[in-house]
């Protein structure tokens, strides 16, 4: 029995002396990213939804059928309203997750995932710009429709603009599970 409890703590010891010890991931961190991840996933497939749309808008305004393209910009607008509380769900994840790094040992761990978080966040700030042109692209519908003047090139720059923020946005969320992916290889035995 004196020997089990000897190599018990021997054991105990050179766990504590090992790096081993001190790779530490808090449990808040790893909920709030899982779901962090999963919003982030629902938004960008949102943007693909709209991607689609947006081509759509542009062939119904090139074949002059506008109040068409309107409606489905009506649509997009609406699904808007749930990106946004997404959004801001998102936000709320990945400031648990910032408030939870001093507590993720390596430090260099810890400067990934802060890292990554900073990629989300700026995700976040792209969102916003993208919904900002998304609500400009209706007002120059309408104003095409009610009242004449706008041309098509002003309503394809629009579009062109948030193609721009959605591909930037898809690339912001996938640095983000990338530098995750890299943050998860510190704790690999």
């Amino acid at each position: 029995m004196g020997t089990v409890v000897v190599l018990v703590i021997g054991a105990f010891l050179t766990y504590i002396a090992s790096p081993l010890a001190r790779n530490r991931v808090p449990s808040e961190f790893n909920e709030s990213r899982q779901l962090a991840a999963s919003v982030a996933q629902n938004i960008v497939g949102m943007l693909s939804e709209t991607s689609a749309n947006l081509s759509k808008i542009q062939e119904l305004e090139q074949q002059q059928k506008g109040y068409r393209a309107l409606d489905i910009v009506a649509g997009e607008i609406e699904k808007n309203k749930n990106i946004s509380d997404q959004a801001s769900q998102l936000a709320l994840h990945l400031e648990i997750m910032a408030k939870q790094i001093p507590g993720i040992s390596p430090d260099y761990a810890a400067q990934t995932a802060l890292v990554a978080i900073s990629s989300e966040t700026a995700l976040i700030n792209q969102l916003l710009v993208y919904n900002n042109n998304l609500n400009n692209l209706l007002l120059l519908l309408r104003d095409r429709y009610m009242h004449g003047g706008v041309s098509l090139e002003q309503i394809n720059s629009v579009v062109d603009e948030i193609n721009q923020r959605m591909e930037s946005i898809n690339s912001l969320n996938t640095q983000f599970v990338q530098l995750m992916e890299s943050f998860d290889t510190y704790y690999r035995e």
